[in-house]
């Protein structure tokens, strides 16, 4: 048997405290019957009737369970999918460490936060797939970011509306029609931000919440290669910038909001602020084998041997 209070100073202190009162009580009952010269009979009778109506009660108390029970949860929550660039231009250092580095810190600070939410990762370039599906694993989703890098995928460019695309084709056929469906895109913005009307409608009618990320400065930076920084053709160095009226621009057209990554700063906590913000569905029915406490039993056979105690009373002693 187990408890789900195990016994501690309380329960001992009111057990004194039975014993003090049955002790005062045995003493004046046999002070009074040497006193009329009689003896007691059915004192310890009492006593120990009491004495189990006592120790029922602080069973009771403290909670006892055998057996288990199954039980359905309702999990409340949210699926989000976290889309990120992965083009080349994510290794600008206009963000230290890097573009890339800096939103893989701050993705592993918004699952931690973010519990209860089944959450994905989409990997994207000009293409894009699904590094993790949905999950309720932060351990191994946290895993899989660090896993993030320019080389995943081989082409370069950056198109956001197939992230997008890829994970309303996911969430539409794995999430259910009521289920808060939510996707994050981390991106610098440049090139592939015009997406095609029917994706944008099929968004919206779906209730889709979009938020999106820009990474980077309006300055930029030279794009990190193997051989020093990235160049033109005619050897001229590549300065990739943050195009963040491209990425306003996509946001109005879903109504979505806008947040950044930058010099200027970073807008996480308001991006895990409205995110938790948004309303949560259920997302998830669990059915788990739980303990079945019985207290239940210990205290109605104590409520019936108190209320014998209380209904038959006993010729303590004769004279």
């Amino acid at each position: 048997m187990n408890w789900t209070h195990p016994p501690a100073t309380t329960e001992y202190i009111l057990i004194a405290a039975f014993l003090a009162v049955n002790v005062l009580f045995i003493l004046r009952t046999f002070r009074i019957a040497r006193k009329f010269g009689a003896k007691p009979r059915s004192l310890f009778i009492k006593f120990l009737l009491r004495s189990v109506v006592a120790g029922l009660m602080l069973v009771s108390l403290c909670g006892p369970y055998f057996g288990e029970i199954e039980r359905k949860l309702l999990v409340l929550g949210r699926d989000i999918y976290l889309a990120v660039d992965v083009s080349k231009s994510m290794d600008a250092t206009d963000v230290a460490p890097s573009r890339l580095e800096k939103v893989k810190y701050e993705l592993n600070l918004l699952v931690q936060q973010l519990t209860n939410n089944r959450i994905g990762l989409i990997a994207f370039s000009n293409d894009a797939f699904v590094q993790s599906p949905l999950t309720y694993d932060s351990e191994s989703l946290q895993f899989l970011i660090q896993t993030l890098d320019t080389r995943l995928l081989p082409g370069q460019g950056t198109d956001v509306c197939s992230a997008l695309k890829l994970a309303y084709e996911k969430m539409s056929r794995s999430s259910d029609v009521n289920t808060s469906k939510i996707v994050v895109v981390f991106t610098d913005g440049e090139n592939g931000t015009q997406c095609k009307s029917d994706l944008m409608w099929k968004l919206k009618m779906e209730d889709f919440q979009i938020f999106y990320v820009g990474v980077g400065s309006q300055n930029g930076s030279a794009v990190p290669a193997d051989n020093g920084v990235l160049q033109t053709e005619k050897g001229e160095i590549v300065i990739s910038r943050l195009n963040e009226p491209a990425l306003i621009k996509l946001a109005n057209e879903t109504d979505s909001k806008y947040f950044r990554i930058g010099d200027g700063g970073v807008d996480t906590e308001e991006l895990i602020r409205a995110i938790n913000n948004s309303q949560t569905h259920r997302i998830d029915t669990r059915s788990v084998d739980v303990a079945n406490n019985k207290y239940y039993y210990f205290l109605g056979i104590a409520l019936l041997l108190l209320a014998l105690d209380i209904l038959i009373t006993f010729r303590t002693f004769r004279v």
